[in-house]
């Protein structure tokens, strides 16, 4: 029969990400394996030394998170006979910390596990030190692959009435709730890109983009989305009703979100469409 034994899951240096809601929960999470047969007390202490010993790189600055900036929801865990895994939990108040953040620094909460009841030991080899690392981040929806895409769309005259393409937008946090968004062709882009570096792209008509706007929702626990969406080559075409063959720049913006906000780096998605007139 196996014995029980305590271990951490991510012992070591350990990046967490914390997102800007106001106030955002990690956790350390703690192991008793086994077949079940024994009660365990585990205790949690915030140990400094253990910035130094597990920093690693000695480029980066870390600091030990001030009070402040976080609570301890419980420094004990009691684990049942039949327990199997429980987490010390913390609350971190990243708005408050987001104010006096440096950007050169790592702000970190150094922790140290001991087993303080039962007759539970720790597993072989384990270390029961984890270094938790605070990633702070602002929760965005974004582009997949945002900027100029590598590799242009062609049409030709010979080509569906309809072509079709797709895309994907991403949010960098976990969703519990749905997250809608709109997304639209920004021709306007292209005109300011061309009166600003004297360029003279084609935009794509927005009217010649069709969005299945029933896509625009990252579902609750999803976190990506694929959408559909087509090129309406009866809508390229000049004031005399004939196709308007060449080059169009088709930007795809995120232009809003339900919650929380959309990344500024991230946002666009620019195609280039070569439409020609071959086969």
């Amino acid at each position: 029969m196996v014995e029980d034994r305590i271990y951490l899951v991510t012992p070591g240096l350990h990046t967490m990400p914390v997102y800007n809601w106001g106030k955002d929960s990690i956790g350390l999470q703690v192991i008793k394996s086994g077949t079940g047969q024994q009660p365990a007390t585990v205790t949690l202490t915030i140990d400094p030394a253990l910035i130094d010993k597990y920093k690693g790189s000695p480029e980066v600055q870390y600091e030990l998170l001030d009070e402040r900036f976080y609570k301890i929801a419980g420094s004990i865990l009691e684990f049942s006979a039949e327990d199997y895994k429980k987490s010390f939990d913390f609350i971190i108040d990243v708005a408050a910390l987001k104010q006096v953040a440096v950007a050169s620094k790592k702000y970190v909460l150094p922790c140290k596990v001991s087993i303080s009841g039962g007759t539970v030991q720790a597993a072989k080899g384990a270390v029961l030190e984890e270094v938790l690392v605070i990633d702070l981040k602002e929760p965005y929806i974004a582009f997949e692959s945002a900027g100029v895409m590598q590799n242009p769309i062609s049409i030709t005259a010979a080509s569906a009435k309809e072509f079709w393409f797709y895309t994907k937008v991403q949010t960098n946090y976990p969703g519990g709730s749905d997250v809608a968004f709109e997304m639209i062709v920004d021709e306007e882009y292209v005109r300011e890109y061309n009166r600003t570096n004297g360029t003279s792209l084609v935009p794509m008509p927005a009217a010649a983009v069709m969005f299945n706007a029933g896509q625009w929702t990252i579902p609750a626990h999803g976190s990506i989305r694929q959408l559909d969406c087509r090129i309406l080559k009866d809508k390229l075409v000049n004031s005399n009703g004939e196709p308007a063959y060449g080059e169009y720049w088709m930007p795809l913006l995120i232009k809003s979100v339900s919650k929380n906000g959309i990344d500024p780096e991230k946002n666009m998605q620019i195609f280039r469409v070569v439409y020609t007139g071959g086969n």
